[in-house]
């Protein structure tokens, strides 16, 4: 299940930012995976996300890098206010 490996990795990278920013002083608190975070804090991985708008709407999408914008997974531009990581399936430990 590459996805797995792909979605730690992606953690992992967090944490590393997290700890960088940590090390010149600019921290901010971790929220949990279970809170919406600031939009402006996306990930700019192309990592797949959940995305909310003002409305509540929640799609499934992320961050494209080339275009500057979030996107859905049919690639129709989106305009969320807030995200938060994919849970993980049921099972999966």
């Amino acid at each position: 299940m590459d996805w797995i490996s792909d979605l730690e990795d992606a953690r992992v990278k967090r944490i590393l930012e997290y700890c960088e920013r940590a090390s010149t002083g600019v921290v901010t608190p971790v929220p949990s995976e279970n809170e919406w975070q600031r939009i402006e804090t996306v990930p700019e991985d192309e990592e797949e996300v959940l995305l909310v708008d003002e409305s509540g709407y929640i799609y499934i999408g992320h961050y494209e890098r080339e275009q500057g914008l979030c996107v859905d997974r049919n690639y129709i531009d989106v305009s969320p206010s807030a995200w938060m990581p994919l849970p993980s399936p049921p099972g999966a430990a």
